[in-house]
């Protein structure tokens, strides 16, 4: 964030004819070498023709490190020259630096309310969003919210069979009942969610979160979706490591009815090993409860997963993602051919090609392997997921943005009756309260 708009204002001062004083602070600057052009910039006279000698001078000295000097020294050219936005967004950045949230503000909404450039406007929006996180948790609590909207195309709202005519184990050719097999449809999705953090003090903290996802099909409305999701806990931050406990509950309805509920515990641990990488560990525990004919289904779980976060300071600021997921499901009626072990892999990329633009690529890979054999079938199941996504992410405003997504689904399965194929695509509005 900082980088960039250092750029941004780099690239606006140039076009100088006259060598200046002030020239060869910049120089120093654009080589990478801010320590330097403040060191050589004290022991430069000023030139009274030299208008940018202030400008350049400050900025050196916010990056060196000098960043009181260089607040003193924007503040003096911006006395002489208020209309410069370059100067102002430096002057904005020296004051985030030092903590004074409100003279940070008002620089950057002076030059945000100039209207300019979209890359400018983005990282301006970047700045505010972190001085109001930044006050919300001076001020005790944090609240940050969201509401989204959207319209897309379901290749298999049900996770049906490919075809009507499958062949089973014991059975051979049978025919799908028309509800079994895959059925594509538009549908409409509203979503929205709140997270409170109240920090306790001694980096303790506590959380609760509350999401509700809906969606409705053009059509065979049975199988219409809402999801609703809470958790609450503690979290404590210590250096470079927050650890949090955590009580999670999960409801699924179905065609307008309770499928299935979900309550458990989960941990997770978040280790920062430096800037650019962090490990992550979690573990959960729980129950499964499903309605009506579907209880036989019930189940006890356990879950554990890891992984870790590589970012790289270069252009498109590229991150990877890998993590690993193992479980077991265990059945509550002693059916354990309705038991299973998971294990899982994910690997995912994510870009930000510029300030208001972020995307994200991902491969999924699911093992289900059941403890015995089906009671009807004869045979122990086995699947294989595989899934790839992908979202393209576009911010209008610091709180509005637009997303488009896409995943490409296949279940493959030794039992014909489970697998099947689904492609979804989709596109949102979303604003965010913070």
């Amino acid at each position: 964030m900082f980088k960039t708009l250092k750029a941004i204002c780099l690239i606006a001062a140039s076009g100088s004819a006259l060598a200046m004083p002030s020239d060869e602070i910049r120089a120093l600057i654009d080589q990478g070498k801010p320590a330097e052009a403040y060191r050589v910039g004290t022991t430069l006279a000023r030139d009274s023709n030299d208008l940018l000698f202030d400008y350049y001078l400050g900025m050196a000295a916010i990056d060196a490190g000098a960043v009181p000097d260089g607040v003193t020294t924007l503040k003096r050219y911006v006395e002489q020259n208020p209309t410069d936005p370059r100067a102002r967004l430096e002057l904005g950045r020296g004051y985030y630096l030092l903590a004074d949230n409100a003279s940070a503000r008002t620089e950057f909404e002076a030059v945000r309310s100039t209207h300019p450039p979209p890359q400018v406007t983005a990282n301006i929006d970047l700045f505010l969003n972190a001085i109001q996180e930044r006050e919300a948790q001076a001020s005790g609590v944090g609240l940050t919210g969201y509401v989204e909207g959207g319209l897309g195309y379901d290749s298999n709202i049900n996770g049906g069979v490919n075809a009507a005519t499958i062949n089973l184990p014991t059975f051979g050719n049978v025919v799908i009942d028309n509800a079994g097999v895959r059925t594509g449809a538009s549908y409409a999705r509203v979503a929205a969610g709140v997270q409170a953090v109240v920090p306790l003090g001694g980096g303790i903290s506590t959380f609760a979160a509350l999401n509700d996802d809906r969606r409705r099909h053009s059509r065979s409305s049975q199988f219409d979706m809402n999801t609703t999701d809470a958790n609450g806990g503690l979290a404590y931050a210590h250096g470079a490591d927050t650890v949090r406990g955590s009580l999670l509950w999960n409801n699924v309805d179905v065609g307008h009815n309770r499928f299935r509920t979900m309550s458990g515990y989960g941990a997770d641990w978040q280790h920062v090993l430096n800037s650019s990488r962090l490990l992550f560990l979690s573990a959960q525990t729980g129950e499964f409860r499903y309605a009506g004919f579907n209880s036989v289904r019930n189940s006890s779980f356990d879950g554990f997963a890891g992984g870790v976060r590589q970012a790289w300071d270069a252009s498109w600021r590229p991150a990877l993602v890998v993590s690993a997921n193992t479980g077991r499901e265990r059945n509550r009626n002693q059916r354990d051919d309705l038991s299973n072990e998971r294990n899982g892999l994910r690997v995912a990329v994510d870009l930000k090609p510029a300030a208001e633009w972020a995307v994200t690529a991902g491969f999924n890979y699911q093992s289900t392997r059941h403890l015995q054999a089906d009671a009807i079938l004869a045979t122990v199941r086995k699947d294989d997921y595989y899934a790839l996504d992908a979202a393209v992410t576009y911010a209008l405003s610091r709180n509005v943005s637009v997303r488009g997504a896409l995943a490409v689904a296949d279940n493959r399965s030794n039992l014909a009756l489970y697998a099947f194929k689904r492609n979804t695509l989709g596109v949102s509005l979303r604003y965010d309260f913070r």
